[in-house]
């Protein structure tokens, strides 16, 4: 599919229900004489087929205007070159496709995880620690500090500082019956099958709500019920205003679209990356940023770019304030080589099978 943005919307342009070879050309296109930005969209339904490189031609003398601050994250599968050339009464360019080469090698995916914890500090020490959750046999593994047994089949980390105190608290979420077990805090039952974990400080008090979201709605446990974002959007909760509360978020990865309630939105991103928002300046303010997994990119807002992993490992991406410096690290894990690695500082062999990273 080929869509073209004007008037802070997304309009269909073509939907083409046929794979070309490589090579082939498709189009011209008549655009919307306002359109500022394109992008091209499949759906794969079996097999491994990928793309190498297409190529949306659009030939105009017309600059392009962006309707939000510039990003740096241009997709390098789409260019927009500026030939000039003739255009059809009524349009303002003239878009084709090119398909320049079809790849048939798999080409690995990451998810986004069914939690987004809030942290990861289980010693107070104001650093992230390396931890893991093993559903399996209820098993928790903090690297250098302890480890117990907590949970069982099927939970879901759900850690935070609950009461306050500094340090994160282990906590599960069972999705099965909507149960919170907060170890030797408190038990309570909130939200259901398919809900992903959205724990944070959302009223500033310096304590962790228990949180989830599902299909756009937001329910955080004594603060609020609310419906922001869809089904398809990755929440991304953060203190982008630097008060000190979790502000409500999503990301719509289709569109590249950060949604901060009530604070603002913006473009970042293309099809396929991972959000990894966080506080990257140690300014208190968390900025919008994403991870690339088959070119290994990382790229924090207005503020870097980090090459890191890549290639056709998977890797589970886990910002965070790993030295102590107060400011976030981009981080992996390789859950084939029980790698992490956060860059410019560590790089450490951890973890077990069947392990869910449990710090934020």
């Amino acid at each position: 599919m080929v869509e073209e943005y004007f008037s802070s919307s997304w309009y269909q342009v073509t939907n083409i229900t046929k794979l070309p070879l490589s090579g082939t050309v498709l189009g011209p296109f008549g655009l919307n004489i306002d359109a500022t930005q394109l992008q091209f969209s499949y759906t794969k339904n079996a097999g491994n087929l990928a793309f190498d490189d297409v190529m949306i031609y659009c030939p105009s003398e017309q600059s392009t205007p962006t309707p939000f601050p510039p990003t740096p994250t241009p997709s390098p599968m789409i260019t927009v070159p500026p030939t000039p050339n003739e255009e059809p009464p009524g349009h303002g360019h003239l878009a084709k496709l090119i398909f320049l080469s079809i790849n048939s090698k798999p080409t690995p995916t990451p998810q986004q995880p069914l939690y987004v914890l809030d942290s990861g500090d289980y010693d107070g020490d104001g650093s992230a620690d390396m931890a893991f959750f093993v559903p399996e046999c209820g098993i928790w593994m903090i690297r250098d500090q302890t480890l117990f047994y907590f949970g069982e089949r099927d939970d879901l980390p759900a850690s935070a500082d609950y009461d306050g105190d500094g340090v994160t608290d282990a906590g599960i979420f069972r999705p099965s019956s909507g149960l919170w077990a907060i170890r030797e805090l408190t038990r309570f039952y909130l939200g259901s099958l398919g809900d992903t974990v959205v724990s944070g400080d959302y009223d500033g008090d310096g304590c962790s709500e228990m949180g989830v979201f599902k299909m756009g709605r937001w329910i955080i446990r004594d603060i609020t019920s609310v419906y922001f974002g869809d089904s398809e959007d990755s929440p991304v909760p953060g203190d982008y205003d630097g008060d000190g509360t979790k502000d409500i978020a999503v990301y719509k990865s289709g569109k590249g679209l950060w949604l901060v309630k009530g604070i603002t939105c913006a473009y970042f991103g293309i099809r396929g990356d991972l959000p990894v928002p966080g506080d990257y300046r140690g300014d208190g303010y968390w900025i919008p940023a994403i991870y690339r997994q088959v070119e290994g990119l990382w790229i924090i807002r207005e503020f870097s770019r980090i090459y890191s992993g890549g290639g056709n490992e998977v890797a589970q991406p886990l910002p965070a304030d790993y030295n102590g410096n107060r400011a976030d690290e981009a981080a992996l894990f390789m859950k084939s080589r029980r790698l992490w690695t956060v860059n410019e500082y560590t790089r450490v062999y951890f973890g077990s099978d069947g392990a869910l990273p449990a710090t934020r």
